[in-house]
């Protein structure tokens, strides 16, 4: 996309453009246009896109050669790492960052002390590119080493082709807690299916992305459920959490395994994955430690705990702020280490 008659365009120098927010304004007056391209994209590609914005920039710099000003021209692209669209609502959240960090590259540009200044910002290129990622799919056997633990169940949709996976693997769950675990042939899809009505996934995509946000949305419609997702190490014979809740005292924690499975066929998703359940998550993780006797087990980091007092205690600080494991302790009231204030600040 050009500049439009090269608006906003005047010779800048490294001190003046901090006080422009220079893309920022090339993007407001083509936004309409950029996000009409983007939203074609979203049509023809038909998935989501993974994409960036490029600013071809010109400079000028004049030096003082033998009494006599020599100007020398050069031109330089400033861009933003490759971004994933997952819908067309995270336009506008795109082109605001892709703007904030294009303005600070130029402005840092002009900073580094070889005397350039900028002309004019010539041409605003945007990439897209499918966005290729895991999803839910087809029907996977359980690997020998996790069936051998008899703590997992997998809907077998193997006949049906479908993508609904994840769907039948949390309807397991509520087929078991509604006749107490006592169940005839709950891999069957007969068993299951009266039970996918317990969960809403209005809005959900099928296959299913291993991605938290996802995970997030269908936590946040079915209130009283919490999901986590792990994957199976076949050679270590241990799992691996790859998506935690942090809603642990929700009525119903659910457990999935995502079996993975490489599609050789040309897709726009060379990995899918397929959702079993998991009926017992403690005899999953019984093997992490030699503590025989019950267990309890963080979600996050795996680590299991011979009562629940101390994974409480625990998961106060492995949860942390922003999904970052911090500990924070203050001082104690015991006249020692009281804080009282602070000094020598502004």
């Amino acid at each position: 996309m050009r500049n439009p008659s090269y608006n906003f365009n005047k010779e800048i120098a490294e001190d003046d453009y901090g006080k422009m927010p220079y893309m920022v304004q090339m993007i407001e007056t083509s936004h309409k246009k950029i996000t009409e391209v983007i939203q074609t994209e979203f049509e023809r590609k038909g998935s989501q896109l993974k994409a960036r914005i490029t600013a071809y920039c010109a400079y000028e710099q004049r030096k003082i050669v033998q009494g006599e000003i020599s100007v020398t021209y050069t031109d330089k692209y400033h861009d933003r790492e490759t971004q994933v669209l997952l819908a067309e609502h995270s336009i506008n959240e795109f082109l605001d960052r892709s703007a904030g960090v294009i303005d600070a590259d130029i402005e840092a540009y002009l900073n580094n002390g070889s005397g350039w200044k900028l002309l004019r910002i010539e041409m605003i290129y945007i990439e897209f590119y499918k966005y290729e990622r895991t999803l839910g799919g087809s029907w996977k056997e359980t690997p020998k080493g996790l069936s051998n633990k008899k703590v997992t169940i997998n809907p077998n949709n193997r006949t049906t082709g479908d993508n609904l996976c994840l769907g039948y693997a949390l309807g397991l769950h509520f087929l078991h807690y509604e006749n107490d675990g006592i169940v005839k042939n709950p891999q069957k899809l007969s068993k299951i299916r009266p039970y996918i009505s317990r969960i809403n996934l209005e809005g959900i995509p099928m296959p299913t992305p291993i991605c938290p946000r996802v995970f997030e949305k269908i936590e946040k419609q079915n209130p009283e459920i919490s999901v986590n997702v792990w994957e199976w190490n076949e050679n270590k014979q241990s799992p691996k959490c790859v998506i935690y809740s942090k809603n642990h005292d929700h009525q119903h924690n659910i457990h999935l395994i995502a079996l993975s499975e490489t599609v050789d066929e040309v897709t726009d998703f060379k990995i899918k994955h397929h959702y079993i359940w998991v009926k017992d998550i403690n005899r999953l993780l019984y093997g992490d430690t030699a503590h025989k006797g019950k267990k309890h087990f963080c979600n996050k980091c795996t680590q299991t705990f011979p009562c629940k007092e101390r994974l409480d205690m625990h998961r106060m600080w492995c949860y942390g702020m922003d999904n970052t494991s911090q500990k924070v302790t203050l001082p104690k009231a015991d006249g020692i280490n009281n804080f009282e204030k602070f000094k020598n600040y502004e």
